[in-house]
């Protein structure tokens, strides 16, 4: 008698397998793209900051050689609302709230920084600047810097 071969293709089994492991890829897959968008959006962050203390310092070079406080752009006086510490040289340094202007769009725009859509306080004299609108990075690094440590 001829034997009946029951095999008919592709059993449940490796079908339920094959779909879990394209979702476990997918899913690793996702997690990275994600994490790697984070990390972008934290540079463009870190490096838009350092261009704004940059502008602020080239800003106070001007307004030392001439004297003009036109140099000086951005709403005075500024109180920050935030208590800022930040770790410099392994010692903790706690930011006076006092004596900053505000930069917003405009004086952004006045000292070179265009497409910005957060606002900063800055210590002209001291070089230090915050990014008032963010506040930190999603990794938690404050969005705070000082040309002159």
């Amino acid at each position: 008698m001829l034997k009946m071969n029951n095999e008919k293709g592709v059993t449940m089994l490796v079908l339920v397998i094959t779909i879990i492991v394209l979702l476990i890829l997918a899913g690793v897959g996702i997690f990275y793209a994600v994490q790697d968008a984070g990390f972008a959006t934290d540079k463009k962050l870190i490096s838009e900051l350092n261009m704004v203390a940059t502008a602020v310092h080239e800003q106070y070079i001007k307004y030392q050689k001439t004297g003009t406080k036109e140099f000086l752009v951005g709403e005075s006086p500024y109180s920050l609302s935030d208590t800022i510490t930040k770790d410099y040289d392994d010692k903790d340094v706690t930011v006076v709230k006092t004596g900053w202007y505000k930069l917003d769009e405009d004086a952004l725009e006045e000292i070179g920084i265009n497409n910005s859509k957060y606002e900063y306080a800055v210590k002209y004299e001291t070089g230090e600047v915050y990014n008032i609108t963010m506040k930190e990075t999603k990794s938690g690094k404050t969005l705070y810097t000082r040309l002159n440590k």
